[in-house]
């Protein structure tokens, strides 16, 4: 049996090659590694493919052609071409392409993917890290070939002060999954263990998910922004007024609406429709109850480098919305907030531990739990909204409910709760975690 490991570029490279060795010594399994490194001629290995080996003559040969004449000629599926929304990352990731350069990149990705899954016919795809177009591209791939995907990423967040902990997709959507060949086992008790430890450090406001994502966030911008950061607030400030730096400016009462990364796979994956967060703010604003206000949190991962040029207008629009930067702490927001609306936002679980209702759009781990109102069609956001200003439950169904779902999730992960991963045998971890899926999930 063939699996494929997806490796974001040459940096990232030996800890797939380390991963690849474990799972060959312990399965005897064959596990091919698709490499996105940009510049492969620099570092070209013999035994992993690279995606954009011939990225430029592809550019070349495209350039005067129109984009269904090129998908026409490649014999792409329309399913599988949904890489437009990826831009972002692109942008990012190559460098300042123009904008039909950008779609053909895209275009070339999907290609070459789909041509390096049907050549190698892996039953898994692992892939690491976050959404780079390559492992997006290849999740929407495998979907297509109905290959089964699995993402594994550390979520520092659910491990305060222990470290690491890796997690697996339950499925293509990371829903909560019944399967039981989906799922890992550990003993409950360790499990409701750390569960409550985890739930105790943010209703004790000492949950630091916004501090990390901040600190990464100004390390990510430092090379992507053409002046500082304080310059770029300064900018923003000059663009638009309504934006706020301290709670107490915020009128009341009002909907909070903290932001997704524009290229986090929540939204590139799991809502691709809702990956302009701006547009579904606007949907939202246009059905606010009557005398309310909508107030929109940055990403404190994404600081200043919302586009404020896309803002600025839906702030004119309409002068019950508010822009709050990624600096104010959602524990300072919502205390004051009637509800809370995210597409696929972990920021979620911080507001039901507060018992205040949220509103979910997207395809989030906590959808149809029972925590959570589930909008299925935009036509009903505004009656949702309304009965969320009259939402009662007993916190203690809430507190057991959350329990659940999240005792559910831990159980999906690897490694066992509480155990600590350093950065040094991460890669074990994982190697592990794979094996255990070749070994149960078949």
């Amino acid at each position: 049996m063939s699996i494929v490991l997806i490796s974001r570029d040459s940096i990232d490279l030996w800890k797939h090659e380390y991963i690849r060795e474990c799972i060959n010594k312990r399965t005897g399994n064959r596990v091919d590694i698709i490499c996105g490194e940009y510049k492969p001629e620099k570092f070209t290995r013999p035994d992993v493919h690279y995606l954009y080996n011939e990225l430029q003559q592809y550019l070349y040969s495209f350039c005067n052609k129109s984009d269904e004449e090129i998908i026409k000629e490649l014999n792409l599926q329309a399913p599988i071409i949904h890489a437009n929304n990826y831009k972002h990352d692109l942008k990012y990731v190559y460098g300042a392409y123009k904008e039909r350069e950008l779609v053909l990149v895209q275009i070339y990705a999907v290609y070459k993917t789909l041509h390096l899954l049907k050549l190698l016919k892996p039953k898994l795809i692992f892939m690491t890290g976050g959404a780079t177009i390559n492992r997006t591209v290849a999740f929407s791939v495998a979907n297509y070939l109905k290959i089964r995907a699995y993402r594994i990423f550390p979520a520092h967040y659910l491990n305060i002060s222990e470290g690491y902990r890796y997690f697996f997709c339950t499925n293509n959507f990371w829903r909560l999954s019944d399967d039981p060949s989906e799922q890992f086992s550990y003993q409950s008790d360790i499990t409701k263990r750390y569960v409550y430890d985890y739930l105790a450090s943010i209703k004790n406001d000492n949950y630091q998910l916004d501090k990390v994502a901040r600190t990464k966030g100004y390390a990510l911008q430092k090379g992507l922004r053409p002046f500082p950061l304080e310059k770029r607030y300064a900018y923003n400030y000059a663009l638009n007024a309504n934006i706020v730096s301290e709670p107490s400016a915020l009128p009341k009462p009002f909907f909070l609406f903290p932001l997704n990364v524009p290229i986090d796979s929540q939204l590139l994956i799991r809502a691709p429709q809702f990956q302009d967060c701006l547009s579904a703010c606007e949907q939202v604003a246009n059905v606010l109850p009557y005398g309310h206000s909508l107030v929109i949190k940055e990403h404190p991962g994404h600081p200043g480098m919302t586009d404020h040029h896309r803002l600025k207008p839906v702030l004119q629009s309409y002068k019950n919305v508010f822009f709050i930067h990624g600096d104010v702490r959602l524990q300072s927001l919502l205390p004051n907030a009637t509800a809370l609306i995210t597409v696929n936002s972990t920021a979620a679980i911080e507001a039901i531990l507060r018992n205040i209702p949220v509103i979910n759009l997207g395809e989030s781990f906590y959808r149809g739990t029972g925590l959570t109102y589930d909008v299925a069609y935009l036509l009903h956001l505004q009656n949702i909204m309304t009965d969320s200003i009259t939402y009662k439950r007993d916190p203690a169904i809430t507190y057991q409910l959350l329990h659940n779902v999240i005792c559910r999730l831990l159980q999906q992960t690897v490694p066992e709760p509480g155990k600590v991963v350093t950065d040094k045998n991460s890669p074990d971890v994982i190697a592990e975690g794979i094996i255990y899926k070749l070994q149960n999930s078949l």
